[in-house]
Protein backbone atom coordinates (compact mmCIF):
# COMPACT_ATOMS: atom_id res chain seq x y z
CA UNK A 1 0.00 0.00 0.00
CA UNK A 2 1.29 3.46 -0.90
CA UNK A 3 2.08 5.88 1.87
CA UNK A 4 0.07 9.07 2.19
CA UNK A 5 1.50 11.99 0.26
CA UNK A 6 1.94 15.28 2.11
CA UNK A 7 2.16 18.29 -0.21
CA UNK A 8 3.79 21.31 1.40
CA UNK A 9 3.84 24.78 -0.15
CA UNK A 10 5.48 27.76 1.48
CA UNK A 11 8.16 30.43 1.12
CA UNK A 12 11.89 30.27 1.96
CA UNK A 13 11.11 29.04 5.49
CA UNK A 14 10.58 25.61 3.91
CA UNK A 15 12.37 25.85 0.54
CA UNK A 16 14.95 23.02 0.27
CA UNK A 17 16.81 25.08 -2.34
CA UNK A 18 17.23 28.11 -0.11
CA UNK A 19 20.99 28.87 -0.26
CA UNK A 20 21.60 29.01 3.50
CA UNK A 21 19.92 25.62 3.99
CA UNK A 22 22.17 24.11 1.36
CA UNK A 23 25.26 25.84 2.74
CA UNK A 24 24.70 24.51 6.27
CA UNK A 25 23.09 21.21 5.22
CA UNK A 26 19.76 22.06 6.88
CA UNK A 27 16.70 19.93 6.17
CA UNK A 28 13.53 22.10 6.10
CA UNK A 29 10.80 21.29 8.59
CA UNK A 30 8.63 19.52 5.99
CA UNK A 31 11.20 16.75 5.63
CA UNK A 32 11.27 15.98 9.36
CA UNK A 33 7.47 16.15 9.52
CA UNK A 34 7.10 13.65 6.67
CA UNK A 35 9.54 11.24 8.30
CA UNK A 36 7.79 11.55 11.65
CA UNK A 37 4.42 10.74 10.05
CA UNK A 38 5.83 8.13 7.64
CA UNK A 39 4.48 10.09 4.65
CA UNK A 40 5.89 10.63 1.20
CA UNK A 41 6.73 14.31 0.71
CA UNK A 42 6.25 16.70 -2.21
CA UNK A 43 7.67 20.06 -1.18
CA UNK A 44 6.85 22.86 -3.66
CA UNK A 45 8.03 25.74 -1.46
CA UNK A 46 9.93 28.60 -3.09
CA UNK A 47 11.91 31.42 -1.54
CA UNK A 48 10.57 34.91 -2.20
CA UNK A 49 7.22 33.67 -3.48
CA UNK A 50 3.77 35.18 -3.00
CA UNK A 51 0.67 33.62 -1.49
CA UNK A 52 -0.76 33.38 -5.01
CA UNK A 53 2.27 31.27 -6.00
CA UNK A 54 1.75 29.03 -2.97
CA UNK A 55 -1.86 28.40 -4.01
CA UNK A 56 -0.97 27.66 -7.63
CA UNK A 57 2.00 25.41 -6.83
CA UNK A 58 -0.04 23.32 -4.40
CA UNK A 59 -2.99 23.00 -6.80
CA UNK A 60 -0.64 21.89 -9.58
CA UNK A 61 0.88 19.30 -7.24
CA UNK A 62 -2.56 18.00 -6.25
CA UNK A 63 -3.68 17.70 -9.87
CA UNK A 64 -0.54 15.70 -10.67
CA UNK A 65 -1.24 13.26 -7.83
CA UNK A 66 -4.99 12.67 -7.80
CA UNK A 67 -4.38 8.93 -7.61
CA UNK A 68 -2.74 9.34 -4.19
CA UNK A 69 -4.13 9.84 -0.70
CA UNK A 70 -3.09 13.43 -0.02
CA UNK A 71 -2.86 15.88 2.83
CA UNK A 72 -1.90 19.51 2.21
CA UNK A 73 0.02 21.97 4.38
CA UNK A 74 0.45 25.62 3.44
CA UNK A 75 2.82 28.07 5.11
CA UNK A 76 1.60 31.53 4.14
CA UNK A 77 3.89 34.47 3.53
CA UNK A 78 3.66 38.28 3.53
CA UNK A 79 0.62 39.91 1.96
CA UNK A 80 2.57 42.54 -0.02
CA UNK A 81 4.32 39.98 -2.22
CA UNK A 82 2.42 40.21 -5.49
CA UNK A 83 2.31 37.82 -8.45
CA UNK A 84 0.94 38.40 -11.94
CA UNK A 85 0.96 34.90 -13.43
CA UNK A 86 -0.64 31.58 -12.50
CA UNK A 87 1.98 29.49 -14.31
CA UNK A 88 4.52 28.67 -11.61
CA UNK A 89 7.39 28.48 -14.08
CA UNK A 90 7.01 32.13 -15.11
CA UNK A 91 5.78 33.53 -11.80
CA UNK A 92 8.09 35.99 -10.03
CA UNK A 93 6.78 38.04 -7.13
CA UNK A 94 7.19 41.79 -6.71
CA UNK A 95 7.34 43.24 -3.20
CA UNK A 96 5.08 46.27 -2.76
CA UNK A 97 7.26 47.87 -0.07
CA UNK A 98 8.67 51.34 0.51
CA UNK A 99 12.18 52.50 -0.37
CA UNK A 100 13.13 52.27 3.30
CA UNK A 101 11.94 48.69 3.66
CA UNK A 102 13.55 47.78 0.33
CA UNK A 103 16.92 49.08 1.51
CA UNK A 104 16.65 47.31 4.86
CA UNK A 105 16.18 44.00 3.06
CA UNK A 106 18.99 44.67 0.60
CA UNK A 107 21.35 45.27 3.53
CA UNK A 108 20.67 41.88 5.12
CA UNK A 109 22.92 39.85 2.82
CA UNK A 110 24.55 39.88 -0.65
CA UNK A 111 22.03 37.28 -1.81
CA UNK A 112 19.06 39.40 -0.76
CA UNK A 113 20.69 42.48 -2.29
CA UNK A 114 20.77 40.69 -5.65
CA UNK A 115 17.23 39.35 -5.19
CA UNK A 116 15.65 42.72 -4.42
CA UNK A 117 17.78 44.74 -6.84
CA UNK A 118 16.57 42.62 -9.76
CA UNK A 119 12.96 43.45 -8.82
CA UNK A 120 13.49 47.10 -7.95
CA UNK A 121 12.35 48.61 -11.26
CA UNK A 122 9.09 46.67 -11.08
CA UNK A 123 8.66 47.61 -7.41
CA UNK A 124 8.95 51.33 -8.19
CA UNK A 125 6.55 51.08 -11.10
CA UNK A 126 4.06 49.12 -9.01
CA UNK A 127 4.13 51.83 -6.34
CA UNK A 128 3.28 54.41 -9.01
CA UNK A 129 0.58 52.18 -10.46
CA UNK A 130 -1.15 51.64 -7.11
CA UNK A 131 -0.61 55.08 -5.56
CA UNK A 132 -4.15 56.23 -6.42
CA UNK A 133 -5.87 53.21 -4.84
CA UNK A 134 -7.70 53.88 -1.61
CA UNK A 135 -7.18 51.43 1.27
CA UNK A 136 -4.28 49.69 -0.48
CA UNK A 137 -3.08 48.04 2.75
CA UNK A 138 -6.43 46.47 3.56
CA UNK A 139 -6.81 45.35 -0.06
CA UNK A 140 -3.47 43.52 0.10
CA UNK A 141 -4.51 41.68 3.26
CA UNK A 142 -7.91 40.80 1.80
CA UNK A 143 -6.33 39.58 -1.44
CA UNK A 144 -4.14 37.18 0.53
CA UNK A 145 -7.13 35.84 2.42
CA UNK A 146 -8.99 35.34 -0.83
CA UNK A 147 -6.02 33.30 -2.11
CA UNK A 148 -6.09 31.27 1.10
CA UNK A 149 -9.83 30.67 0.73
CA UNK A 150 -9.39 29.50 -2.88
CA UNK A 151 -7.00 26.75 -1.76
CA UNK A 152 -9.11 25.93 1.29
CA UNK A 153 -12.21 25.54 -0.91
CA UNK A 154 -10.30 23.58 -3.59
CA UNK A 155 -9.18 21.03 -1.00
CA UNK A 156 -12.51 20.90 0.83
CA UNK A 157 -14.52 20.09 -2.31
CA UNK A 158 -12.12 17.19 -2.99
CA UNK A 159 -12.09 15.90 0.60
CA UNK A 160 -8.37 16.61 0.92
CA UNK A 161 -7.28 17.42 4.48
CA UNK A 162 -5.83 20.93 4.51
CA UNK A 163 -3.81 22.55 7.31
CA UNK A 164 -2.22 25.97 7.30
CA UNK A 165 -0.01 28.32 9.26
CA UNK A 166 1.57 31.73 8.71
CA UNK A 167 5.33 31.88 8.24
CA UNK A 168 5.23 35.69 8.32
CA UNK A 169 2.69 38.08 9.81
CA UNK A 170 0.12 38.25 7.02
CA UNK A 171 -1.75 41.09 8.72
CA UNK A 172 1.24 43.47 8.73
CA UNK A 173 1.94 45.98 5.98
CA UNK A 174 4.40 48.76 5.22
CA UNK A 175 2.79 51.90 6.61
CA UNK A 176 5.16 54.11 4.57
CA UNK A 177 3.15 53.42 1.42
CA UNK A 178 -0.14 54.69 2.77
CA UNK A 179 -1.65 57.45 4.88
CA UNK A 180 -4.55 55.29 6.02
CA UNK A 181 -5.46 55.33 9.67
CA UNK A 182 -5.86 52.11 11.61
CA UNK A 183 -9.64 52.50 11.57
CA UNK A 184 -9.62 52.99 7.78
CA UNK A 185 -7.79 49.69 7.38
CA UNK A 186 -9.51 47.53 9.96
CA UNK A 187 -13.12 48.09 8.89
CA UNK A 188 -12.93 46.60 5.36
CA UNK A 189 -10.79 43.71 6.62
CA UNK A 190 -13.26 42.80 9.35
CA UNK A 191 -16.23 43.01 6.99
CA UNK A 192 -14.67 40.97 4.22
CA UNK A 193 -16.27 37.59 3.56
CA UNK A 194 -13.01 35.81 2.68
CA UNK A 195 -11.32 36.97 5.87
CA UNK A 196 -14.27 35.80 7.97
CA UNK A 197 -14.45 32.42 6.22
CA UNK A 198 -10.79 31.70 6.95
CA UNK A 199 -10.78 33.03 10.50
CA UNK A 200 -13.67 30.65 11.25
CA UNK A 201 -12.28 27.66 9.31
CA UNK A 202 -10.99 24.43 10.76
CA UNK A 203 -7.35 23.31 10.69
CA UNK A 204 -6.06 26.91 10.74
CA UNK A 205 -3.55 27.89 13.42
CA UNK A 206 -4.76 31.49 13.24
CA UNK A 207 -3.81 35.00 12.20
CA UNK A 208 -2.27 35.71 15.62
CA UNK A 209 0.60 33.23 15.22
CA UNK A 210 3.53 33.07 12.82
CA UNK A 211 6.58 30.83 12.61
CA UNK A 212 8.99 33.75 12.32
CA UNK A 213 8.08 35.11 15.76
CA UNK A 214 8.34 31.67 17.34
CA UNK A 215 11.80 31.01 15.90
CA UNK A 216 12.96 34.51 16.85
CA UNK A 217 11.72 34.09 20.42
CA UNK A 218 13.54 30.77 20.79
CA UNK A 219 16.73 32.07 19.17
CA UNK A 220 16.69 29.33 16.53
CA UNK A 221 17.78 31.37 13.50
CA UNK A 222 20.82 30.60 11.37
CA UNK A 223 23.65 32.93 12.44
CA UNK A 224 23.31 36.29 10.66
CA UNK A 225 20.24 35.02 8.83
CA UNK A 226 16.49 35.27 9.49
CA UNK A 227 15.67 31.64 8.69
CA UNK A 228 15.47 28.58 10.97
CA UNK A 229 18.61 26.62 11.77
CA UNK A 230 18.30 22.84 12.02
CA UNK A 231 16.99 23.01 15.58
CA UNK A 232 14.49 25.61 14.41
CA UNK A 233 13.33 23.45 11.52
CA UNK A 234 12.99 20.47 13.86
CA UNK A 235 10.99 22.59 16.30
CA UNK A 236 8.56 23.66 13.55
CA UNK A 237 8.15 20.04 12.42
CA UNK A 238 7.32 18.93 15.96
CA UNK A 239 4.90 21.85 16.44
CA UNK A 240 3.11 21.07 13.17
CA UNK A 241 2.93 17.40 14.13
CA UNK A 242 1.30 18.32 17.44
CA UNK A 243 -1.19 20.55 15.61
CA UNK A 244 -2.09 18.18 12.78
CA UNK A 245 -1.96 14.83 14.59
CA UNK A 246 -2.86 15.80 18.16
CA UNK A 247 -4.92 18.96 17.58
CA UNK A 248 -2.66 21.10 19.78
CA UNK A 249 -2.33 24.70 18.60
CA UNK A 250 0.74 26.74 19.53
CA UNK A 251 0.20 29.80 21.67
CA UNK A 252 -0.51 33.08 19.90
CA UNK A 253 2.64 35.15 19.49
CA UNK A 254 1.34 38.27 17.75
CA UNK A 255 -0.62 41.24 19.08
CA UNK A 256 -4.28 40.27 19.13
CA UNK A 257 -5.32 43.16 16.87
CA UNK A 258 -6.61 41.99 13.49
CA UNK A 259 -4.25 44.33 11.62
CA UNK A 260 -0.70 45.37 12.42
CA UNK A 261 1.67 48.03 11.11
CA UNK A 262 5.08 46.84 10.03
CA UNK A 263 7.65 48.86 11.99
Amino acid sequence: MDKKLVIVGSDSFCDPNYPAYQKYNISPWAERFAVKCDYDLLNVSKGGCSNRYIVNSIIDAIMDNLDREIIVIAGWTESYRLSFADDCEIDNSVFLISDKEHQLRCDLSPGLYNFFTKRNILRKELIKFTSHIDNINSKLVIQSFKNIWLLYDFCKTRNIPFFHVHCQDIMANDYSLSHESYDDIIEPIMKNKYVQLILESENYIGHDYCLYNDIEKRDLFIDNNLHPNQKGADYIADMMYDFIVNGIKPEANINSKIYRIKK
